[in-house]
C-alpha cells in the first residue's frame, strides 16, 4: 500500500494551521483553514504551499518527527505566506520569495531549538518576513491592490475581525471561524482571544482611533 511521506501527513498540515493560534489540533486547524479560505481562497492555497515547503525542509533537515507532526515546522511558514501575500502583489517573484522563505523558517527554527532552551514561537516568521520585505524593497515589487474600506458599525463585528486578523483576514466570518477553532480545542484560549480583541476595540473607541 502506498504510504505518504510524513511531511504530507494531513495531521501535520492541519496542525500547522492550528499552531498559528498555538493550538496543536487538527480540528482547530481545519477551522482556521476555512477562516482563511472564506475571505481569500488564493491565500489559503499559498499558505498550504508554504506549509508543505516547510515540512519538506524539516524532513530534509532530519528534525524530530514529533515536532513535524505537531505542526511546529509549518505554522511559521503559513504566517509568512499570509503576511507577504497581504504586503505584496501575488506574482511569480513574490511566490518564489514565499517558497524560499518558508524553507528558511524551518532552518531558523531548527537552529533556534538547537541553540536555545526558550521556545521560538514566531521568531523565524518575523526574521524571514523582514528579510523578504527588504528584498522586495530592493526589487521594487508592487503592493497588492487596495481594497475598498468598509465602515465598522457594530462593536461585535470589529471584535470578530480582530480575531480574524490573526490570520490576516479582515473579515468577521473569518474571525468567527477562528474563534470556533479555538473553542473546539481550548475554551480558555478562545475566551482570552475574545477578551483581548474586545479590549483592543474598546480602547480604540475611547482613544478615537480612525475606522477603515
Amino acid at each position: 500500500m502506498l504510504k505518504l511521506p510524513d511531511y504530507m501527513c494531513h495531521n501535520a498540515i492541519l496542525r500547522s494551521y492550528g499552531q498559528i493560534f498555538l493550538q496543536p489540533s487538527s480540528r482547530a486547524g481545519s477551522l482556521f483553514i476555512l477562516a482563511i479560505a472564506v475571505n481569500s481562497l488564493s491565500q489559503a492555497f499559498i499558505a498550504l504551499a508554504a506549509i508543505l515547503t516547510s515540512l519538506l525542509t524539516a524532513r530534509l533537515l532530519k528534525v524530530t518527527p514529533a515536532d513535524v507532526s505537531q505542526g511546529l515546522y509549518g505554522f511559521n511558514a503559513a504566517l509568512l505566506a499570509l503576511a507577504i501575500s497581504n504586503s505584496l502583489a501575488v506574482t511569480s517573484v513574490s511566490l518564489l520569495l514565499i517558497i524560499a522563505g518558508s524553507a528558511l523558517t524551518a532552518l531558523l527554527l531548527q537552529q533556534f531549538q538547537q541553540r536555545s532552551t526558550l521556545p521560538a514561537f514566531t521568531a523565524p516568521y518575523i526574521v524571514t518576513g523582514w528579510i523578504i520585505l527588504l528584498i522586495a524593497g530592493g526589487l521594487q515589487l508592487s503592493p497588492p491592490p487596495l481594497l475598498a474600506g468598509t465602515e465598522i458599525d457594530e462593536f461585535y463585528t470589529a471584535v470578530a475581525r480582530g480575531i480574524g486578523q490573526v490570520v490576516f483576514q479582515d473579515n468577521a466570518l473569518s474571525g468567527i471561524l477562528s474563534f470556533a477553532g479555538l473553542l473546539c480545542y481550548s475554551r480558555p484560549a478562545a475566551m482570552w482571544a475574545l477578551i483581548a480583541s474586545a479590549t483592543g476595540v474598546f480602547l480604540a473607541g475611547i482613544l478615537s482611533f480612525p475606522t477603515p
